[in-house]
């Protein structure tokens, strides 16, 4: 979601970090109900905590997507040269000394 400024979907992973990611994710979800899972005590979720799951993860993506793209148009507005320059003492113009401040 996060690793590239595109839209999640315009954006491919690669072929290794995509197959690998889904085998996890299969395997995750299968492993109670095979025989390796009953030598762990592996009990299977029921079936509406898995749905809550899968709706959490999609909340997910919808809210990193979101922030994401609010993120990107911030950071693409170009910013005016008295913002720019203001720095961390309020209102200082530039070539100037602050009010407080006076060389001698």
């Amino acid at each position: 979601m996060v690793r590239t400024y595109k839209p999640f979907y315009r954006s491919r992973p690669g072929r290794l970090l995509l197959s690998s990611t889904l085998a996890v994710m299969l395997l995750t979800v299968l492993l109670p109900y095979t025989p390796a899972g009953t030598w762990f005590d592996l009990v299977p979720l029921p079936p509406a905590l898995l749905a809550t799951i899968v709706l959490i993860t999609l909340l997910y993506a919808a809210a990193s997507e979101a922030v994401k793209r609010r993120f990107y148009a911030a950071a693409r507005r170009p910013r005016s040269a008295a913002r720019r320059y203001r720095g961390a003492w309020g209102r200082r113009e530039l070539g100037t000394a602050s009010a407080g401040y006076r060389r001698k």
